[in-house]
């Protein structure tokens, strides 16, 4: 066996177990303590002066130890040994001779006699009488009385957990506390410190166990087993023990750990693979790394434990199965800056939200929704509170224009004018429309109330109208051409309440160019020429010449002549034969002279 640094051996352990886990007492060999003795080993003493001795069990402290503890009036006694048979006389009556058996064996000195418990006859001390209630106790060296709690101090240290203080009448000492007694074998302090009861006990499950002094079940520690069970309450700890926590470890086939309490271990770096623990019932030793732990949502796996804990309430927790770890926390999420909160279902750190209703929004820094400032629009929404800037407010409306919270935008209140009327300058929704004066163009219409300037009243005068724009009707203000089967020729025009002005369609096959301002003719050859046969043929000259003019003109112009026709720059053996009335099927007559002249001055050859 190999043995490192970190090699525990458990010989000192002996120390910190109870009295009764060694071998050889009197009990063992058949017999017990009588009333006025005590129990050393295979041996019974007397009973020592300031305590009787009930007998029963037996202890391990020395005879000279116990001697002194009845003589001194020790803690120890009263805390370790009354479960032994072995009292304190009581408060007030402090003295017993050697070997009493009973509380009644003990005494006071009054005058030249002895007063026996619970007393016989009064005391002819002259010394100052001073009240204790009960709960209360006498403190050496002084002469006011002090709460008897658990953490109080003694002259002979903390206060004992079966301890208890029933008040009395006490003269001032210099050598001990006043008041302060021991409850009997198979009874506790009650909760103020006042009389002995009965203990009370508490069911604990499998992984908790009762800790000292205790009234709820804790938390069973990582390297040690508790089974569950009734314990009993505001006494000794109980319930919890050691299991698999003294380990041995091997590496490479060499004992590594040997006798070594496995908290040690954490210290000399071993893994969560190398170490076993007990089961929380105090099953089987099982292995650190096999052990998985379900923590719900809002709770984390601490290390070094299998309970799941709550989680700070500014940290996000998903929860989930975890591994046991020695060395790391598990399931804590992001920390959360206020205002900002844990939503331990997403897994975020998020804000609390409001709703804001149409007409409201939410103001920087708020977290409650306000009325819509004035002539704003505001379309409400959710939005997380307390926000950097304003949430849910939008533009600003100029009047005549007013906010439309549903629409969300400015909007302007309209007016529909018939025919011959037009809406005055600032007319509202109730003023409606007036008769059109008679110099003036009235189309009706929808108009938007508020404006400062008259709607739907349009002067008579001409409108100088430029190329590529038109005069729409019912309007003096002119119009930009876009169609591509019209085109504007621009001049001057006189408003009309019943059609647009300036804007002229194209003639059949052409199209209206990219400036809108004339038309494009797009015919192919076999369209302005003859029906071709043979081949190296070339088509008239004059073709492009030829198709504005009409009947003999027309004819005169592409030179027919009979039924067929050679022109003077054709190749040999070419035969152009005419399709029908070449002038009514192929040419761009002319619907006035304005179009003429727009489409001649625009015409393009295409070579197909």
């Amino acid at each position: 066996m190999k043995f490192t640094k970190y090699t525990f051996l458990i010989l000192g352990l002996a120390s910190s177990l109870p009295f009764d886990a060694y071998a050889a007492y009197c009990n063992s060999q058949g017999s017990k303590a009588p009333a006025g003795k005590y129990c050393k080993a295979l041996s019974s003493f007397d009973c020592e002066k300031g305590c009787y001795c009930e007998g029963g069990g037996n202890f391990t402290w020395a005879v000279g130890d116990v001697e002194k503890g009845c003589k001194n009036r020790w803690s120890k006694v009263t805390s370790e040994l009354n479960s032994k048979g072995v009292y304190l006389c009581p408060e007030g009556f402090t003295e017993s001779d050697k070997g009493a058996k009973t509380k009644n064996q003990c005494y006071r000195i009054s005058g030249n006699k002895k007063d026996y418990y619970p007393g016989t006859s009064t005391s002819t001390s002259s010394a100052t009488q001073i009240n204790v209630d009960a709960g209360k106790f006498l403190p050496k060296n002084s002469e006011t009385p002090i709460t008897c709690t658990n953490t109080t101090n003694t002259s002979s240290g903390i206060f004992a957990s079966n301890w208890y203080c029933p008040g009395g009448k006490f003269t001032k000492s210099s050598t001990k506390d006043q008041g302060i007694s021991g409850c009997p074998t198979g009874t506790i302090p009650d909760e103020n410190k006042k009389k002995c009861v009965e203990p009370t006990f508490l069911d604990c499950q499998a992984g908790y166990y009762m800790p000292e002094n205790g009234t709820a079940c804790a938390r069973c520690n990582f390297f040690m087993y508790c089974p569950g069970g009734r314990y009993k309450t505001k006494h000794t700890s109980d319930g919890a023990d050691w299991y698999c926590a003294i380990v041995e470890v091997e590496r490479n086939n060499v004992l590594e750990y040997t006798g070594v309490l496995a908290p040690f271990l954490v210290e000399a770096g071993i893994t969560e693979n190398e170490l076993s623990i007990p089961t929380l019932n105090g099953g089987p030793c099982e292995k650190m790394k096999d052990v998985t732990v379900t923590c719900q949502k809002g709770t984390y796996l601490h290390k070094m434990s299998r309970f799941c804990d709550q989680c700070e309430s500014d940290t996000v927790c998903e929860g989930g199965t975890f591994h046991l770890s020695l060395y790391d926390n598990q399931g804590l999420g992001e920390k959360c800056t206020a205002p900002a909160h844990p939503n331990n279902n997403t897994g975020k750190c998020e804000r609390d939200t409001v709703n804001c209703e149409e007409g409201t929004y939410l103001p920087t820094n708020a977290s409650a929704c306000t009325n819509c400032r004035t002539n704003f629009v505001c379309t409400g929404g959710r939005f997380e509170i307390n926000p950097a800037y304003d949430k849910g407010i939008g533009e600003e409306c100029i009047p005549p224009a007013r906010p439309d919270h549903h629409a969300g935008k400015c909007v302007h209140d309209t007016v529909n004018c018939i025919k011959g009327t037009y809406l005055p300058a600032n007319s509202t929704l109730t003023t409606g429309c007036r008769s059109c004066p008679s110099n003036k163009v009235c189309p009706g219409g929808d108009f938007e109330v508020g404006w400062d300037i008259d709607q739907g009243a349009l002067d008579k005068t001409n409108v100088t109208v430029e190329p590529g724009y038109y005069l729409p009707k019912g309007s003096n203000e002119t119009k930009k051409c876009t169609s591509t089967s019209k085109f504007c020729p621009g001049g001057k025009y006189e408003p009309s309440t019943s059609r647009d002005q300036g804007i002229v369609d194209c003639p059949k096959n052409s199209r209206a160019n990219d400036a809108k301002t004339a038309c494009t003719i797009t015919l192919t050859k076999k369209q302005l020429m003859y029906g071709v046969s043979g081949s190296g043929g070339k088509y008239s000259e004059n073709a492009l010449q030829c198709w504005t003019k009409t009947g003999d003109e027309y004819r005169k112009c592409m030179g027919f002549n009979g039924g067929s026709y050679t022109p003077t720059n054709s190749g040999s053996g070419i035969t152009y034969k005419p399709i029908g009335n070449l002038h009514m099927n192929l040419s761009l007559p002319a619907v006035n002279a304005v179009q003429a002249a727009a489409v001649q001055a625009s015409a393009n050859f295409i070579d197909k």
